[in-house]
């Protein structure tokens, strides 16, 4: 046995264990990132939600008005359903802008974990090798 491979086994077998903590540590925060991202998600999609709700009733109070036939409320309506179309359209695409950026931050953690999974896996392969051939 010499003591140069004994050395070179205990280097691979340290940067198994550096790869572990880093993997262990990724994955903590991952994790943790994952939840705070899905209750920023649940929240926006709420707030979206609320705003849905809003023009359909705009959208209610239209047809009211039509059926009523009083073309000062039609018009006053409509405007009203016009904002609130706008508003809506406008928070849509803020929510999606949000969400997309939230589930990609979300996918490039996971990526993140599995590179360091596969470099504790490449690291563990060569200590064992390195060990196998003691």
């Amino acid at each position: 046995m010499n003591l140069d491979d004994i050395r070179q086994v205990e280097q691979y077998v340290a940067i198994a264990e550096a790869a572990l903590r880093e993997l262990s540590s990724a994955q903590s925060i991952t994790d943790a990132e994952t939840i705070v991202s899905k209750s920023r998600e649940d929240a926006l999609i709420e707030h979206l939600k609320t705003a849905k709700a809003g023009l359909d009733r705009a959208r209610d109070m239209l047809d009211a008005a039509d059926r009523d036939g009083d073309p000062d409320m039609i018009s006053l309506v409509r405007g009203h359903l016009d904002r609130k179309t706008l508003e809506y359209d406008e928070l849509y695409a803020t929510v999606r802008r949000e969400l997309v950026a939230l589930t990609k931050a979300r996918l490039d953690a996971h990526v993140d974990v599995a590179l360091r999974r596969q470099v504790l896996d490449a690291a563990c392969d060569a200590a064992a090798e390195s060990a196998s051939q003691l």
